[in-house]
């Protein structure tokens, strides 16, 4: 008798420890309530009894639930439910619930057994749950690029509306489909958060580009992956479009330049063509006086001067030549070598007489047989376009003489090229825009905004860098570094 007494006590501390406990007569007025009655709902076991459960009513379930659930129980059925309750202190929580009804020995039922276990927190939990699904299911659906979710063997799970436009498929029809008939993951994609451009195929067979993101995802025991796609075709189209064009343009934008420095340097281009002219006719009169006077014109005399002659016009061809070089459309070797001086030598020659007349001097302090990657006559438009500028900058100044210094340094592989002029140089404000196209400092009609970044493109080829080193009220430095070539 001691051991059931004993076993009672700890099944009622077991349920009071867990469950909720209420038994009611059978009109439903609380008779007897258990300790976690009171614990959960907040109301002392005398507030209870004698009350009935409109008491912990929340208000959440309608007439009708609570109309069945009274004629299940008095017809003798048991009902099970969740239901939810409002503490005294007005917050609700669910329960779920069973009630049991008792009989007598002729089958009437005298009392009811509620028995109930909380279960708020797991309601919360998937009530959150729930949340999430719903919203992501419409992040998903909503998502402008197509979204893949693959299973382990990399067949189609699940897509989304975007991702069925690009495949051309259904998306109803798409679980189980191979994903790699679209796309090859390789070995270099099928790993975290990486990220390509590939060729992929449609339903149809129709090739596309595509952008594509593989991102991993574990579910439990389930090794998943979710794929971002994206359709570049058109892009790509636009971008090789756009590369040609470009090409086009940079072609013709270069050859316009050097047009325009020739046009700019055409008195400094006349006056050299004019000295061996003028040579050529001083040695033609001598020629002339001989004849008229009926001098004897000797052998001797008659070669020193056609010598001469045929020097003069060798040196109007060089500069002929080297104004159909510089002005000409060429394709360039990015792996020719030039020598730094005398690319300087002959950028020189064409500007020299305008330097001249504007007062600057330029001193180079380059020496010989100094190569460079780069192709001569693209890097003579360079120096050409610098030293001038160079010269523009000292006019602004207002003082009637100038100085402009070109030296080089050798740093194991690499030539150092410094510009440097006393001119008035370019103020702070604009220092970072000046290698931007059609940005100029000059005024309207001056220039077009395009040397600078002319300049730099031509160097960037030939892997030489152009940067402003310094500039201010007592002059500019420009720095270029040129991969240094060897002799062979």
């Amino acid at each position: 008798m001691e051991d059931k007494t004993k076993l009672l006590e700890n099944l009622s501390q077991a349920l009071n420890a867990s469950t909720i406990v209420a038994y009611t007569d059978p009109e439903g007025v609380i008779v007897d309530v258990n300790r976690r009655f009171c614990e959960v709902s907040g109301y002392s076991r005398e507030e209870l009894i004698g009350k009935t459960h409109h008491l912990i009513r929340s208000g959440y379930h309608s007439k009708e639930f609570f109309a069945s659930l009274w004629r299940t129980i008095k017809e003798g059925g048991v009902w099970k439910g969740e239901v939810c309750n409002r503490k005294k202190n007005g917050d609700t929580y669910w329960v779920d619930t069973t009630i049991v009804p008792f009989k007598d020995e002729s089958g009437k039922i005298y009392r009811f057994m509620a028995i109930r276990h909380e279960i708020t927190n797991l309601k919360q939990a998937l009530n959150d749950l729930h949340q999430s699904e719903t919203q992501l299911s419409a992040i998903f659906n909503s998502s402008v690029d197509g979204l893949v979710l693959l299973d382990e063997n990399q067949k189609i799970e699940k897509i989304n509306s975007a991702a069925s436009r690009i495949l051309d498929i259904c998306p109803m029809a798409s679980k189980g489909i191979d994903f790699n008939s679209f796309v090859s993951l390789s070995s270099n994609t099928n790993h975290s958060n990486s990220y390509s451009e590939v060729k992929a195929y449609d339903s149809k067979g129709s090739e596309l580009d595509l952008f594509l993101q593989y991102a991993p995802l574990k579910l439990g025991h389930r090794e998943l992956a979710v794929v971002f796609i994206r359709n570049i075709s058109e892009q790509k189209l636009l971008e090789e479009h756009m590369q040609k064009l470009g090409n086009e343009l940079d072609v013709q934008t270069l050859f316009n330049q050097r047009l325009s420095a020739l046009a700019s340097m055409a008195g400094g281009i006349a006056h050299e063509l004019n000295q061996p002219l003028s040579g050529i006719r001083v040695y033609a009169d001598m020629i002339n006086d001989h004849l008229d006077s009926e001098q004897e014109l000797t052998k001797e005399f008659m070669q020193q001067t056609m010598n001469k002659v045929v020097g003069l016009v060798d040196r109007a061809a060089d500069i002929i030549q080297h104004m159909r070089e510089f002005s000409a459309e060429k394709k360039e070797s990015f792996d020719e070598l030039c020598d730094l001086r005398k690319t300087l030598d002959r950028a020189l020659s064409l500007i020299g007489q305008q330097l001249q007349s504007s007062g600057v001097e330029v001193d180079i302090k380059v020496d010989d047989k100094q190569l460079v990657c780069g192709d001569a006559h693209r890097l003579e438009q360079v120096f050409i376009n610098l030293i001038i500028n160079a010269r523009d900058s000292i006019a602004e100044t207002g003082r009637k003489y100038g100085a402009i210094s070109v030296g080089s340094k050798i740093h194991g592989e690499v030539i150092e090229v410094l510009i440097e002029d006393n001119g008035a140089g370019i103020p702070q404000e604009i220092q970072t825009k000046i290698f931007e196209p059609f940005f100029t400092s000059k005024e309207p009609g001056q220039g077009t905004g395009l040397g600078l970044p002319i300049c730099h493109g031509i160097l960037k080829d030939f892997g030489a860098k152009l940067t402003l080193m310094r500039s201010n009220d007592k002059g500019t430095v420009f720095k270029i570094l040129f991969k240094r070539g060897k002799h062979e």
